[in-house]
């Protein structure tokens, strides 16, 4: 794993924060709870795909701050 320097950093947490509340909760429940898509569905009672499209979103805003 490479080292990553305060301002990188500070430009992940920034693009966290700027996402939607709801991408970030299922961001957080994917990543730090480990739950499955399907769990997270069943449990924001969301259909599976935008379970999806929020990750994709996420995970999209969150590589672009890293380069």
């Amino acid at each position: 794993m490479t080292e990553r320097s305060p301002e990188d950093e500070a430009r992940v947490r920034a693009a966290f924060e700027r996402l939607p509340e709801r991408t970030k909760l299922i961001l957080y429940l994917s990543q730090v709870e480990k739950m499955s898509y399907v769990e997270i569905a069943r449990h924001e009672r969301i259909f599976l795909w935008q379970v999806r499209r929020h990750m994709r979103r996420a995970l999209r805003t969150i590589a672009m701050a890293r380069e």
